[in-house]
């Protein structure tokens, strides 16, 4: 395989990494953090796209025509972790007041959150590498809607694309070649391993918490670094021999993706000018 097949697969459109006969779930600015806790645990999903009625927010939105629907962010657990966290443990609000606020109280509170990225008609795989390997998690997506003339949008995540490359391994001896190296041999981890060669202070680190650590305090320590989740390993557990519970299954290779992305990418001279990002509402 040839770095032409390769270019051939980066140069795909974005619609095909992504499956348009799959829900997408999303939420009113008006919905309660309970609902949308109960949409994200039902799908199985970490974040949803909100929409407004409100006519002044159109123009910070993103219109789909199809659905008759302006987007105005995605939110992601970890808007409500700050959410929670602000409200009760630093304000002293009754956990269960908090499930009653409306999402459009949690939306934007996250770094990503502030901002929706959202692909063009034309934005290729190579296009949203370049913008995910930078540690987006996901874009919304125009999809033509069958029969023409209406867009529909989707979510294109890290894990789509990972998942769309993943299954051409096999039909591309060049990204094979790839998948076969170790990821310290990729450089997307150093071990802190003397015999390696590589100085401590260069090693790739997991950020963690220990299985004792206070709920609320887990919770204030994701909201206060910006973590959409966290590793949970036993202070005696050793480096080369960890086992790994995260909060959730979804973003156990989540650091993995984006750099693993951001590999592939730079094998190519994408410039992403069709992806842009648009301030949210909040």
């Amino acid at each position: 395989m040839s770095r032409k097949s390769l270019n051939s697969v980066l140069a795909t459109p974005l619609q095909k990494a992504i499956d348009a006969k799959r829900e997408m779930v999303h939420l009113s600015e008006t919905d309660t953090i309970a609902d949308a806790l109960k949409a994200l645990s039902k799908h199985k999903v970490l974040s949803v796209p909100i929409y407004s009625n409100d006519p002044e927010h159109a123009e910070f939105g993103v219109e789909d025509s199809h659905r008759k629907k302006v987007y105005v962010g995605i939110l992601s657990i970890l808007d409500i972790i700050i959410l929670y966290v602000e409200k009760t443990l630093m304000n002293g609000d009754n956990p269960s007041k908090v499930l009653s606020y409306p999402l459009s109280k949690a939306l934007g509170l996250s770094t990503e959150g502030a901002r929706i990225w959202v692909a063009g008609s034309d934005s290729t795989i190579g296009d949203a590498m370049e913008t995910l390997s930078k540690g987006v998690h996901r874009l919304l997506v125009p999809v033509e809607v069958e029969g023409g003339g209406e867009w529909e949008y989707h979510v294109c995540s890290q894990l789509d694309l990972v998942k769309y490359l993943y299954k051409r391994f096999d039909k591309d001896p060049y990204l094979q070649e790839k998948a076969e190296k170790t990821l310290i041999d990729l450089s997307i981890v150093f071990p802190n391993d003397d015999d390696a060669g590589v100085p401590a202070e260069n090693a790739s680190m997991v950020i963690s918490v220990e299985p004792t650590m206070k709920s609320s305090d887990a919770l204030r320590f994701m909201a206060s670094n910006n973590l959409h989740a966290v590793a949970v390993i036993p202070a005696t557990s050793r480096t080369r021999n960890l086992t790994f519970w995260l909060h959730s299954p979804y973003q156990i290779y989540a650091h993995f993706h984006f750099k693993y992305l951001r590999l592939i990418q730079q094998l190519n001279l994408f410039s992403a000018k069709s992806i842009k990002w648009i301030q949210s509402t909040s």
